[in-house]
């Protein structure tokens, strides 16, 4: 594979970047053909308080419950996981309102992730608990209590849909077993 002529779109690129900021004086939008859309009134950028950080998610977090992926070709997360993550949830008796989907592949500063958005729960598919702040690491689908919140670690999601039959079968016993205990109390 040749990386050289890979193009990246828009927005994966305003991703990679968005932690520099251009101010432009003389900003004119442009239209879809390259034209200057001269109906437009734009106006400079403003430059944002940075003393805070704001993490992009899925989801209405209204219970205070996060899953963490790292997902390298989608913003939030791909079409088959968060398929599978609503079959889960919907089991545990929640919906996508009650948690944020947080990709920390696209959230740069997820290490002040535990600090900034403090969960009840934290659900981490293959995503090391160093990497958003957290002083321990736990073998996956081991719960851990630490701080007022419950913790779980997982391999990725799509090793819960894709792979040997008995092995799928096997992690989804183990995840669903997790999630009783967290979520239903059994």
């Amino acid at each position: 594979m040749y990386f050289e002529n890979v193009q990246l779109p828009s927005p994966v690129i305003a991703e990679l970047y968005k932690q520099s900021l251009v101010v432009l004086q003389d900003f004119k939008p442009i239209t879809a053909n390259g034209n200057i859309d001269a109906e437009t009134n734009a106006s400079p950028v403003a430059v944002a308080d940075d003393s805070v950080q704001t993490f992009k998610y899925l989801g209405g977090y209204e219970k205070q419950i996060s899953i963490l992926v790292a997902e390298h070709f989608n913003p939030h997360i791909g079409e088959e996981d968060l398929e599978f993550l609503s079959k889960m949830l919907a089991a545990c008796k929640l919906s996508l309102s009650d948690v944020a989907i947080i990709n920390v592949v696209t959230n740069p500063q997820s290490n002040q992730l535990w600090q900034q958005m403090p969960p009840k729960v934290m659900l981490m598919f293959d995503v090391d608990p160093g990497t958003v702040g957290l002083p321990f690491r736990r073998p996956h689908f081991e719960v851990q209590e630490w701080s007022g919140a419950v913790f779980m670690n997982a391999p990725e999601l799509s090793t819960f849909r894709t792979g040997n039959d008995a092995d799928v079968k096997m992690l989804k016993t183990k995840l669903w077993l997790c999630l009783q205990k967290i979520f239903l109390g059994k």
